[in-house]
């Protein structure tokens, strides 16, 4: 859902030595690419370079302090990590409105539906009623709230044993959304060590190393990796 505004730090940005060293051509392609990014459905450009180039006003190419503040995902959309942290947030709330409005909307109809037709019940009736739908709230806020724990459970230990450590929102939203159990987490912290000698992602400083979310979402944790043996130690060759 595209965002009708995003925040602007003020101290964030005037103490970015990035933005300091930008012209007024690159800082005016930069706000542009965000503002994109911010009106996309997902928060990201799907676009290849030279049109991506075409949309900021500038050749990237020929300006890598601009170029350089957005990233690719594995499917080849421009993102701004910050950016990208920002708009999930927001998505967040907006979903969270959404769904208090619908319960909200649900709970006027059925009351409706009950008071409809039928004498106005007396004070102390409605004083009960009024206290049993508080407790039954409450109840089920707390429900929700021991909900979203438990399916965050296990994160911070994926998290700290995962060696690309890009767009935590994104990756704990994919955690929350699988919910493992123990055996699962256990078989998904296995195979991220395991999947950590693989000669691949130790390529160009980690470059392959997919992002966490991407990894957890493409079931990361099933993939049979080629690990190559350890050498045993021996004498040094002086």
């Amino acid at each position: 859902m595209a965002m009708p505004w995003f925040p602007c730090y003020p101290s964030d940005l005037l103490g970015s030595l990035r933005w300091q060293m930008m012209t007024p051509e690159e800082r005016g392609a930069y706000w542009q690419l965000l503002c994109l990014c911010y009106q996309s459905a997902n928060g990201k450009i799907m676009a290849p370079l030279y049109l991506l180039s075409r949309m900021s006003g500038i050749d990237l190419e020929q300006h890598p302090l601009v170029l350089e503040a957005f990233q690719q995902d594995e499917d080849g959309a421009w993102f701004n990590e910050r950016a990208y942290s920002e708009w999930l947030k927001r998505q967040e709330v907006s979903e969270k409105r959404t769904e208090a409005g619908v319960k909200g909307a649900a709970n006027r109809w059925q009351k409706h539906r009950q008071t409809d037709g039928k004498p106005m019940a007396n004070a102390n009736t409605s004083t009960s009623t009024s206290t049993s739908r508080v407790r039954a709230n409450n109840q089920e806020k707390d429900s929700l709230a021991l909900s979203r724990a438990k399916s965050a459970e296990g994160f911070d230990e994926f998290w700290h044993a995962y060696p690309k450590k890009r767009s935590k929102e994104a990756a704990l939203k994919a955690w929350k959304k699988l919910k493992p159990g123990k055996q699962l987490k256990d078989q998904i912290i296995e195979a991220v060590n395991r999947q950590a000698k693989d000669p691949d992602w130790h390529r160009e400083n980690g470059q392959y190393i997919p992002y966490p979310a991407s990894w957890l979402n493409a079931g990361g944790w099933q993939d049979e990796v080629t690990v190559l043996p350890e050498r045993e130690s021996g004498p040094l060759p002086f």
